[in-house]
């Protein structure tokens, strides 16, 4: 399975918001696997790979982010 997953989040407000610290665009490449283990359980790992990232002021970004998903079944 490929995923292109956008996100976007806007500038912080507020009393206490430091919007020149806030705010990204990023566009990942996600590669990603699902299981099934059997008629009712099922798993689903991806890892999403950094094309474009874009913040504002100083910020941690992570270099790549991983989801795990495990699901089960009782119908």
């Amino acid at each position: 399975m490929l995923q292109l997953v956008a996100s976007f989040r806007g500038v912080a407000s507020g009393p206490n918001a430091n919007p020149d610290n806030t705010g990204y665009e990023r566009l990942y490449v996600s590669p990603g696997i699902e299981v099934t283990a059997s008629d009712h359980l099922s798993s689903f790992g991806d890892l999403k790979i950094p094309v474009l990232t874009h913040v504002r002021g100083y910020q941690l970004v992570a270099p790549t982010l991983s989801t795990i998903t495990g699901s089960y079944s009782l119908s």
